[in-house]
């Protein structure tokens, strides 16, 4: 005869109960039960009843006190009157959760002198681990509880004082512990205000004479590196302790500065509540958080903070980039592995001389190769090959300069391309699919017109009307922005062609002396898309359709 296995689930609190997690560790104990049936036989507790009758459940019960109308003072009472082998929890602290001592040394004390196994949804835990986990629950607790009590001082100091959460101030702003009052730092608040007047090209009173010559040289502003530069220049250092060395304000202080919402006169804290900390439900980004604005005393004004910020979003947007080297063919070359567009990327090579004992530095050198090859995470492309950018950008500029000095060329290539069989077939499939999305359009509208008819005579309800018409409406709009992405592609088809024609034969006089810039414009205009296959095998692509193969 097997031995028998009573089942307990519980859960502590009345949120769990209505999230009806409780069902988690029934069928984490069916998936387990396969296995176990070999080894042990259920506890009938309800005689022929179904298996989940069998079940011991507790909902919204937090073992902080023996009540009798529970399944688990009903559990315990089983085991010390009949024949029960082993007890399965879904964890050892659905038993042992509990924060009183005397009622944590009674289960235990049943469990030990029945002769009761405890079987886990990680197999059966000796009675050691049970006092283990019995300290440790606790730990956990008290721990848990202090860190609520703490968060709740935090808050309430807050919100009362002003004070602030953490212990480090924002720059520029120092917490006076005795008066109990935010105070500004003079040295930093100069430092904040001659930052923001070099940026945005406004002079404050108490600015070096240096810095307001400068700001009247460049009355719009200096960028982020500038500032720092002139901030270092003219003696500046950042806060500093009483043992650690003076040194200037750089970049990355300079973006910390700017970076930081705070010189308005209010700080906003924003912290999460209470209840939640410590649970494991309100995890890496779940968390609920308030906010708490306090008072501070103003650095800047708000019309000069919107002005920074205004600045810096501009400069940014129209910062010159990659200008050091020039690729011909970037922005068109695609990776015919992956179609993901190549990367354009310059390597420094630098070599040592032993016997000259100095460091050579030699000329970069340019290439491109995919964006998504084996070292990115993420997706990865096969094609890891880098291609030489002078050589590749010589190759594919001196075929299209034998099309551009010879316009008849293209003219036969170009009506060779639209009597072909791929052309043909090409053009034929847009048209069909354009008549077969016309097609399902004239479907659709007519089971709308269905719909209505059948909710008026009372066929279906209003909330299944609603509901199937909002998805023939969805469905209506897809196939119609299909329809008009179809014909644009069938009127650019013609379109692209004859654009690159004509601007071929308008180019011709201009190919031998052209610079880069224009060489640049006459690619971008005529060529759609460049394959590049990491055999080095290139595949032009005129614009209208014509393939040429380098």
């Amino acid at each position: 005869m097997k031995p028998k296995l009573v089942t307990y689930f519980r859960v502590s609190t009345q949120g769990q109960k209505e999230d009806d997690t409780i069902q988690r560790q029934i069928m984490t104990f069916e998936l387990q039960w396969t296995v176990l049936s070999k080894s042990f036989e259920l506890y009938e507790r309800v005689p022929g009843g179904r298996q989940e009758d069998h079940y011991f459940k507790d909902e919204g019960y937090n073992l902080e006190e023996w009540k009798v109308d529970t399944d688990f003072h009903r559990l315990m009472m089983l085991i010390q009157t009949e024949c029960v082998d082993a007890i399965y929890v879904d964890e050892e602290n659905r038993l042992f959760r509990a924060r009183s001592r005397e009622f944590r040394g009674r289960v235990l004390d049943l469990i030990e002198q029945n002769g009761v196994r405890v079987i886990t949804k990680n197999g059966e835990v000796s009675t050691g681990s049970l006092a283990m986990e019995i300290v440790s629950a606790v730990g956990a607790d008290d721990k848990r509880a202090m860190l609520r009590k703490c968060h709740e001082a935090k808050i309430t100091r807050l919100a009362s004082e002003g004070r602030p959460p953490t212990g480090r101030a924002p720059f520029g702003l120092h917490w006076n512990k005795k008066e109990k009052r935010w105070e500004l730092v003079p040295e930093e608040a100069h430092i904040i205000r001659c930052a923001v007047g070099l940026s945005i090209g406004k002079i404050y009173e108490d600015m070096p004479d240096g810095m307001k010559g400068l700001i009247e040289l460049r009355p719009g502003g200096l960028p982020d590196k500038e500032v720092a530069q002139a901030l270092t220049n003219a003696g500046f250092t950042k806060r500093i302790t009483t043992r650690s060395i003076s040194h200037g304000i750089d970049y990355s202080g300079v973006k910390a500065i700017f970076a930081s919402d705070t010189y308005r006169g209010k700080i906003i804290f924003k912290l999460k509540k209470a209840d939640q900390v410590g649970n494991p439900k309100f995890k890496n980004g779940k968390e609920q958080r308030l906010s708490y604005e306090v008072s501070v005393p103003r650095i800047l004004s708000d019309e000069d903070w919107d002005n920074l910020c205004f600045k810096r979003n501009q400069r940014r947007k129209w910062a010159k980039r990659n200008v050091q080297h020039e690729y011909l063919c970037k922005d068109l070359l695609v990776c015919s592995t992956c179609e993901v567009p190549l990367a354009a990327r310059p390597k420094d090579t630098e070599r040592f001389l032993k016997r000259e004992k100095r460091l050579v530095r030699y000329p970069p050198t340019l290439y491109y190769t995919c964006a998504r090859k084996q070292k990115t995470s993420g997706f990865r492309c096969s094609a890891n090959k880098c291609h030489s950018a002078p050589l590749l950008d010589d190759l594919v500029w001196r075929k299209i300069s034998e099309l551009l000095e010879s316009p008849k060329r293209l003219l036969d290539l170009h009506a060779k391309h639209m009597e072909s069989s791929e052309n043909l077939a090409r053009v034929e499939r847009l048209h069909s699919a354009v008549e077969s999305l016309r097609t399902q359009l004239v479907k659709l509208q007519s089971i709308s017109a269905k719909l209505a008819a059948n909710v008026g005579t009372g066929k279906i309800s209003l909330e299944d009307y609603e509901v199937a018409t909002i998805e023939n409406k969805t469905t209506q709009a897809r196939i119609k922005s299909e329809i008009h992405a179809t014909g644009e592609a069938l009127r650019n088809y013609g379109r692209d062609q004859s654009s690159a024609l004509s601007l071929v034969q308008k180019s011709t006089a201009m190919v031998q002396h052209a610079s880069f810039q224009e060489k640049r414009d006459l690619l971008l205009a005529i060529i759609s898309m460049i394959k590049v296959s990491p055999d080095g095998e290139i595949d032009v692509l005129i614009k209208g359709g014509i393939s040429l193969q380098i």
